[in-house]
């Protein structure tokens, strides 16, 4: 925990981090118990699980309370007899309520976790929520195909330019994006072309 504040104090991106921690083999969050996160990967670092520890005041060794509240929103401002729902929001750092007396031993001080708070604002969005993608290409070996390091499913984003469409092997880390290349001379390429002919599909 450490290493991965005073990383990000120093002038790492969240990605960067991750991608270390899993060429050196340090256990994932969800590799500390897998039997709670078998749907997760085990093996490698994601961006969500730094950046979830960077912003953690627990580390710290305090208790800290009212970082959310509850907004009641409407369902529809033009109908209210709909009535409302109730949506978690997160308040201002100034907000948030510290306990005076450390909890447990702190990992990280609380100016070294201010920091990396400022750090992140600077830098990008806080907590959000995330609306799901539409796959716009369908593919044919979609979810199939995995990472022989990281076990994380491969991604094949579209890269237009130059009168062709490029599809490199993505995911998170080297590992995959080290797969990079053009489908008319990939040796992979070859293998799912020649797999996914009418004759083999007999």
């Amino acid at each position: 925990m450490k290493w991965i504040f005073a990383q990000f104090i120093g002038g790492r991106g969240i990605f960067d981090i991750a991608e270390e921690l899993t060429r050196e083999g340090v256990p994932s969050p969800s590799a500390a118990d897998p039997t709670r996160n078998q749907h997760r990967v085990q093996v490698a670092w994601s961006k969500s699980a730094v950046r979830v520890i960077i912003t953690n005041p627990r580390y710290t060794g305090r208790q800290v309370w009212n970082k959310q509240r509850k907004d009641e929103v409407l369902l529809d401002v033009n109908d209210v007899a709909l009535g409302h729902t109730t949506k978690l929001r997160w308040n201002d750092h100034d907000q948030w309520v510290w306990s005076e007396q450390e909890a447990h031993e702190p990992l990280v001080s609380v100016d070294d976790f201010e920091r990396a708070q400022a750090t992140l604002a600077t830098r990008g969005r806080g907590p959000t929520t995330h609306k799901p993608h539409r796959t716009r290409r369908p593919y044919a070996f979609r979810g199939c195909l995995h990472c022989g390091y990281c076990e994380r499913r491969m991604q094949f984003p579209a890269i237009t330019g130059e009168n062709r469409t490029m599809h490199p092997l993505r995911r998170g880390g080297r590992c995959c994006s080290c797969c990079r290349c053009w489908p008319d001379t990939s040796p992979l390429g070859g293998v799912l072309i020649s797999r996914w002919t009418p004759a083999a599909m007999r």
